[in-house]
């Protein structure tokens, strides 16, 4: 009688959405969110990945790790270990620390969560999987290997997927974690995650060159960054998105945090003309801002809610 009610409910309005911790037995019926098992278990994926996986579209992980209340202690951290699950489990994302009333400015927990899956998503959801590898003692192993030499409390995996889409996630809050997709290699703190389907997308929080932790989203004509010290596309310390399109990039604070100033690359020499904008694309001012080495700088203050550049 529930699956007949699933059916009709899915003819009626599109996808089913019901909490996930009986989703085994409903898988196909309904895409489940929030809670696939129990919480701060360790990452252990593989009955999800190969079998839930291929019959709905899991999101989110359980409700405690989703934040509902925005009053959570340390909301960022929270935000990147739902993430880190997220990515472990192939889910899709779950917005983290949503509140409903009163309305409040969207804040950083809420456009990471975004930003840092949902993009990628298309590229995994609903793929087979073809390896799921454990870290056992140093070295990749699958989950029997580290059953017998009792490591899966190490937390740290990688999984490759039928179309070459490679991940990997660490939840030890002890160690670091050394893995290479696609030939490069991501350092992954805890709770640190990276993906990476060579042409099409690469996203990853990891450490960078001076061991601080960057958060970077490429897909299409977007790379959204948080605190993007070494990448080649911007420099700032907080976070932004930055568009293409053709010649012209738009950069956004995601949200404004403080005043500083960003370098951002442009696909041209010679000089720059940047329009400040508001909410509604109105134009509050332009500058002009000179090339150096393919490179801008745009004194970020608040004032404009985004930068559009073009040569001038």
């Amino acid at each position: 009688m529930f699956i007949e009610s699933l059916r009709a409910e899915e003819a009626d309005f599109g996808p089913v959405l019901s909490e996930g911790k009986t989703q085994l037995f409903f898988a196909g019926f309904c895409d489940s969110y929030a809670q696939p098992q129990k919480l701060n278990m360790y990452l252990l994926p593989n009955f999800n990945l190969n079998k839930l996986h291929l019959l709905s579209n899991d999101c989110g992980y359980h409700l405690g790790e989703v934040g509902l209340f925005s009053n959570r202690k340390n909301s960022i951290m929270q935000t990147y270990r739902l993430l880190t699950y997220e990515h472990a489990y192939g889910n899709t994302g779950h917005l983290s620390g949503v509140t409903i009333l009163p309305y409040r400015p969207v804040t950083r927990e809420i456009l990471r969560s975004y930003f840092l899956i949902q993009p990628a998503q298309k590229y995994y959801a609903l793929t087979p999987i073809k390896n799921i590898w454990y870290n056992v003692n140093g070295k990749l192993g699958t989950v029997d290997d580290a059953v017998r030499a009792g490591t899966l409390a190490t937390n740290q995996i990688k999984l490759v997927y039928a179309n070459g889409y490679e991940a990997a996630a660490n939840m030890n809050p002890d160690r670091n974690f050394e893995v290479v997709l696609h030939g490069k290699k991501y350092i992954l703190p805890f709770c640190g995650f990276a993906a990476c389907l060579p042409g099409k997308v690469e996203v990853y929080s990891a450490l960078n060159q001076a061991g601080e932790r960057t958060s970077v989203m490429r897909e299409g004509d977007l790379v959204y960054a948080v605190n993007p010290q070494d990448i080649a596309e911007l420099n700032a310390r907080y976070d932004y998105t930055l568009r293409t399109k053709g010649k012209t990039l738009e950069l956004t604070p995601a949200p404004f945090v403080r005043p500083e100033t960003v370098k951002v690359k442009v696909p041209f020499d010679g000089q720059a003309r940047v329009l400040c904008v508001d909410r509604q694309s109105k134009t509050l001012g332009s500058l002009d801002a000179a090339v150096t080495n393919h490179q801008i700088a745009i004194a970020v203050d608040g004032k404009a809610f985004r930068y559009i550049i073009s040569q001038r």
